[in-house]
């Protein structure tokens, strides 16, 4: 976390912004060019740069939360959404 401080302290918040919804798209692109040719549900082929462009995602992300001081705010809605979900997956599993 250290280097992403770092970064986060030199950009500022405009150059990040920015920045993030670049490597947005390219993740996009990424995703887009994704393989799923008989349509069965684990049949999903995603082009091998699209770890790289996850990566650029997720340090964009985490800059701008610092940036914004919202860091501890991202945490707690990565743990909100991640307990919501599995709640919803336990409740399927119920019915």
């Amino acid at each position: 976390m250290d280097k992403i401080h770092t970064l986060a302290a030199h950009y500022s918040k405009k150059s990040q912004w920015e920045k993030a919804i670049e490597e947005l798209k390219e993740l996009l692109v990424e995703l887009e060019a994704a393989a799923n040719p008989f349509g069965y549900e684990d049949l999903v082929y995603l082009p091998e740069n699209t770890w790289s462009e996850e990566a650029d995602v997720m340090i964009m992300c985490l800059q701008t939360a610092i940036q914004h001081g919202k860091l501890d705010t991202l945490i707690e809605q990565i743990k909100y959404k991640l307990d919501r979900q599995l709640k919803r997956i336990r409740e399927e599993e119920a019915e």
